[in-house]
């Protein structure tokens, strides 16, 4: 399921034009929202998570209040410890309240099962 949609943001720093499946997560700081990509850069943007929320498609997850993650990334879910790992690069805190809908989510996605 890698998303095969083109974003295109304007910053204070520019406009920039990605492929979603080059965009790992977003996080929010107040309304400061700092995209995170694979190749390790960022990108920073005055927007609310909720509008971003509306404006990705479904490959994308929102985890907690602060943090909507990519699903087509390769991800480690701990559930035990409300950890999320992506690309062994970052580990993020999962909600409570979002551990039940991102394990049934995990599960849905156009996955074949090993083992």
């Amino acid at each position: 399921m890698k998303s095969k949609k083109h974003y295109t943001i304007k910053g204070e720093s520019g406009i920039l034009r990605f492929s979603g499946s080059e965009l790992m997560y977003i996080e929010v700081d107040g309304y400061l929202s700092t995209f995170y990509f694979e190749d390790g850069s960022t990108f920073s943007k005055t927007v609310s998570l909720k509008k971003l929320e509306e404006q990705l498609d479904e490959s994308f997850f929102r985890i907690n209040r602060n943090c909507i993650v990519n699903l087509s990334q390769r991800l480690k879910f701990m559930k035990k410890e409300r950890r999320l790992s992506i690309r062994e690069k970052t580990t993020l805190t999962v909600s409570n309240r979002q551990i039940k809908k991102l394990e049934k989510t995990l599960m849905s996605l156009d996955n074949t099962f090993i083992g």
